[in-house]
């Protein structure tokens, strides 16, 4: 009886995953519903030039379309109905394109001009305006807006406060205090030095206290340096 009850939890906790995962998708793919159907951009989307309008619609199945799926889909990663849908899009657009390119009463000029405001657009902020304001639902442009804003902020530099500032201020001054103490001792080595090149100390012990000075002139240098870069490190961090 108690591995059927045991089997039991396992199978309804199984069942309230299940479920609840299936919801969480329908909640997060439930903006696909908002995008327009490739039919609706080519009828929507016009220009007084043909050729400008033929190569927004392209751009816009091609790139923007596309872009705003990728941009709102959950961590980037789109699922079969964003993939199905970003999928015809694209093969509306290659289909428009190839029909576009093959009318005989298309000039080369005109095919030219076609290709090149299809580069253009591809890259165009105002015609994503353009699609976010007339052929995408509010939920779709809120959560494209959203999305893009949140990313900004993530890119944006962090509050350090003031510590790496402090860290890096604490590397240049024990920098300056090694290289005055090395000064100083250069100083003092240049006003002792007799005939022969030798450094003369009044005692055995300044002699040694001389020594140690250097050595501690050159641990405060490296630790100085170790400091900065570690502040530095810290603020760009």
């Amino acid at each position: 009886m108690s591995i059927f009850i045991q089997r039991s939890k396992q199978f309804l906790l199984i069942a309230i995953l299940f479920l609840f995962q299936n919801e969480l998708k329908a909640q997060s793919d439930s903006y696909v519903e908002g995008m327009p159907a490739p039919e609706e951009v080519l009828n929507k989307i016009d220009d007084l030039n043909p050729v400008d309008a033929a190569a927004k619609k392209v751009a816009a199945l091609q790139d923007h379309l596309p872009l705003i799926l990728e941009t709102i889909a959950t961590n980037g990663l789109m699922n079969e109905k964003e993939r199905n849908l970003m999928n015809a899009y694209k093969q509306a657009a290659g289909d428009f394109k190839n029909k576009y390119e093959s009318d005989p009463a298309l000039t080369k000029k005109d095919k030219r001009d076609f290709n090149l405001l299809c580069s253009k657009y591809a890259n165009s902020g105002n015609l994503q305006d353009d699609i976010l304001r007339g052929l995408v639902s509010a939920d779709v442009r809120k959560r494209f807006n959203d999305t893009v804003n949140e990313s900004i902020e993530k890119a944006k530099p962090q509050g350090k406060g003031n510590k790496p500032v402090l860290i890096m201020i604490l590397g240049v001054a024990l920098i300056v205090v090694a290289y005055i103490m090395k000064h100083k001792l250069n100083r003092y080595e240049f006003n002792h030095r007799n005939s022969s090149g030798a450094i003369e100390f009044a005692t055995y012990e300044d002699s040694m206290w001389h020594r140690r000075k250097h050595g501690i002139a050159k641990v405060l240098y490296s630790l100085g340096l170790i400091v900065l870069v570690i502040g530095i490190i810290m603020y760009f961090a």
